[in-house]
């Protein structure tokens, strides 16, 4: 045997021997590493921690040994947040790029938070002033008001607390963790460690304004960030003067909240709204051309000419118009359209696309498809949220665009078969404003469990009622029928074991190959 990786594994050995304990509490507690079985009391093996500390190192972008050198021991006792990096471990694991969202929102137009106590190391009034500048900073880009109140039934409570302090997530003294906040659905509360010295303006102590921006974050329903210069990556960076959300924090609290410095539709030149356009196809009894969250957070409905804005079910008053009347140079029978936040969104023809800030076109539009790596014409493009990266549909294969280079992956296309319980083509995709993706095909629609990796049982389901607001609901599909070759019963309840081995299959693929 190679003597040199005798002597590396024996490395490898000795430092997760002498670090083990620590980096294991520290994995575990951020979400790298599962909790322990207290039931089995099972002994953790040096496979599973050296992959752990990997998986830690790949996200913080350290060099990837997958042992406890002293750049990952470094890291380590960087004061963060106490809210875990990665939900879920192991084969169900999956590494967080850009913005992540939690799953849950507030369902309302405005929250109210109320102070329990203010902590040792400033005034009420700075205190007050500080938090009321950062939920500024988050309400400013979304559509989502935030204020302080001292009704007792605020939504949430902010706190300063020291060590155990009633949550079952105790604080550890000064330095490590300095504040946590909990999710929407669980109530949104947020404490601050009161061990820690909370400063305002300076370098010294810990600047009490990006904590709490940071909290508020959690507490808005996103979950960290891999993007290290934004507000939402877990660790505490010091001191930042004139602190301003990154674009990534934007486009995340947009996702869930859409946002606040949208356009306004087009109205006629009396000044009121426009009157609904005459004729347009019944949408009852035909399929549509693209659905898309634009960049201003509503869901709009594209068929030959028209366009229609979706409500909860149905449509808005005072559709369908003109899609000529409210983008203005945008041709009829759209192929594809996807919203990127910051009022953008893109639309795409046979082998040109477009794109708008709100309404208008930027200059120098229409450009050619092939500028992004695609081949032409496609089918449907759409935002993924378990990783922020957007994917194009073209025939029976996709493309994934790489936000970074401009262009498509390399590797690409790949099968549209990874994603288990699609038909072969569609027509549309879409994630709406809570983070769920539908696609789109004649007159149903598959929801896809991004967390399972599949479309949910029980679906396709017919358009009509739920997105069209048909009096009927349309026939729903048999348990023998299919749409394009997929079994109506594509997910897990029914699947034969040849499904079942397809659906692994799948699955291993896309952790191998998306992420």
């Amino acid at each position: 045997m190679n003597l040199w990786l005798v002597l590396g594994v024996l490395l490898q050995w000795v430092c997760i021997s002498d670090t083990a304990p620590i980096a294991q509490d520290y994995l575990t507690r951020y979400g790298y590493l599962d909790a322990p079985n207290r039931k089995t009391g099972a002994i953790r093996s040096r496979q599973d921690l050296s992959r752990a500390i990997r998986q830690f190192q790949r996200y913080t972008g350290l060099q990837e040994t997958g042992i406890m050198d002293a750049a990952t021991k470094s890291k380590m006792e960087q004061p963060r947040c106490g809210l875990p990096d990665i939900v879920g471990t192991s084969e169900n694991a999956r590494r967080k790029r850009r913005y992540a969202l939690q799953g849950s929102r507030w369902e309302k137009s405005e929250i109210t938070y109320r102070f329990a106590s203010y902590g040792n190391d400033l005034s009420r009034t700075a205190v007050r002033r500080i938090f009321a500048r950062a939920a500024k900073l988050w309400s400013d880009k979304m559509q989502l008001n935030i204020k302080e109140t001292s009704d007792a039934k605020a939504d949430f409570t902010v706190s300063f607390n020291s060590y155990d302090h009633g949550d079952g997530d105790p604080f550890d003294g000064p330095g490590g963790t300095l504040a946590h906040a909990f999710f929407p659905q669980y109530g949104g509360d947020l404490h601050f460690d009161d061990s820690e010295t909370y400063t305002e303006g300076k370098d010294a102590g810990v600047n009490l304004l990006f904590v709490a921006a940071h909290e508020l974050g959690h507490t808005l329903g996103l979950s960290h960030s891999d993007v290290w210069q934004s507000v939402m990556a877990p660790y505490y960076p010091g001191y930042k003067a004139n602190l301003e959300l990154h674009e990534d924090d934007v486009k995340g609290i947009r996702h869930l909240y859409g946002s606040r410095t949208s356009s306004t539709i087009p109205t006629s030149s009396s000044g009121g709204p426009d009157k609904p356009a005459g004729g347009g196809p019944d949408t009852c009894t035909t399929d549509l051309d693209t659905v898309v969250v634009a960049g201003d957070g509503n869901t709009y409905a594209f068929k030959d000419a028209y366009v229609w804005k979706l409500r909860e079910t149905g449509f808005a008053p005072g559709y369908p118009q003109l899609i000529s009347k409210l983008w203005p140079g945008l041709p009829d029978s759209l192929d594809a359209a996807v919203g990127w936040g910051e009022d953008i969104t893109f639309f795409f023809k046979g082998k040109l696309y477009w794109k708008y800030q709100g309404f208008k076109v930027y200059p120098d539009y229409p450009k050619r498809i092939s500028n992004w790596g695609l081949p032409g014409k496609i089918d449907a493009a759409f935002v993924w949220g378990r990783n922020g990266r957007t994917y194009f549909i073209k025939d029976d294969k996709y493309y994934r665009h790489n936000p970074y280079s401009g262009v498509i992956d390399n590797g690409y296309p790949r099968p549209l078969s990874v994603w288990p319980g699609l038909p072969e083509r569609v027509d549309a995709a879409v994630q709406d404003a809570r983070g769920i993706t539908f696609f789109f095909y004649k007159n149903y629609y598959f929801r896809f469990d991004d967390d399972r990796f599949r479309v949910d049982y029980g679906y396709p389901k017919s358009m009509n009622k739920v997105w069209l607001g048909c009096e009927t609901a349309g026939q729903e599909l048999n348990k023998n029928k299919t749409v394009m070759g997929c079994p109506c019963t594509c997910g897990a309840k029914g699947m034969a074991d040849s499904q079942i081995h397809q659906f692994i299959l799948a699955l291993s693929l896309l952790f191998v190959q998306l992420l």
